[in-house]
This record gives structure tokens, sequence and C-alpha cells, in this order.
């Protein structure tokens, strides 16, 4: 009897253990989400800023250091460093992976969509007097 409440009482704790690691699973997961787009929202934020200001750069990871001109460019664009500290742990280099991704997609979005805006439109005729 006394073996049937214990495996009764830890196959309980057991079930209670899973259903809570599945909680916990999917709250870290809307965590990890909600960074992603906040994060997302601060880079399209700053390269609209940064584009707005004439100021065409391009991020890229590195480890240390600080945001700097990194002394050479990618076609139009001038590649900053964008650091991160490894000390600091896994979530904080997520986060600055995916501000440097939103921030150059964005960046070379508004750099082609400008573009193209200028190729369409229609230059004007000089008009001749008669």
């Amino acid at each position: 009897m006394k073996k049937r409440v214990i495996f009764f009482i830890s196959l309980v704790i057991l079930v209670l253990l899973l259903s809570g690691g599945r909680e916990i699973a999917k709250y870290l997961d809307n965590l990890k989400t909600e960074l992603r787009v906040i994060t997302q929202y601060a880079a399209t934020l700053e390269a609209l800023n940064h584009f707005k200001a004439g100021q065409l750069r391009i991020y890229e990871l590195r480890e240390g250091g600080n945001r700097e001109f990194a002394n050479r460019n990618d076609g139009p664009f001038q590649v900053w460093y964008y650091p991160y500290y490894p000390i600091i742990g896994a979530p904080y280099r997520y986060r600055t992976e995916i501000f440097i991704d939103a921030y150059n997609t964005k960046m070379k979005h508004l750099y082609t969509e400008r573009n193209e805006l200028k190729s369409s439109v229609p230059r004007e005729k000089k008009r001749t007097q008669n």
C-alpha cells in the first residue's frame, strides 16, 4: 500500500512538473518573440533616422569595442562595427544579431526605394519658344 501511495504521489508530481514545464517554455518563447519585435522596431527607427540624416551605413557584428566606422564601404554604405559582449550572455548576442539584421535590411530597403523613385519620376522636357 505504501509503495502505491509513493508511486501515485510521484506520478502527480511528474505530471505537475511536465505541465509546468510547458507553461514555462511557452512563457520564454513569448519573451523571445517580444524581444525580437521590440529590437526590430528600435533598429528600424535608427535606420530611418540615419537615412534621413544622409548617413548611409550598415552594421557588422564585432566582439567588444564600440560602434565605430570600419574604414571600408560596401557599395554606397559605410560599414560600421556594432559590438556585443559575450560575457553578458547568449540573449544579448541574439538581440544584437536581430538589431543588425533589421537595421541593415531597412537601410538597404530605403536606399533602393529612393533610387527607384528617382528613376521613375519623369524628367521635364525643355520647352522651346516659338
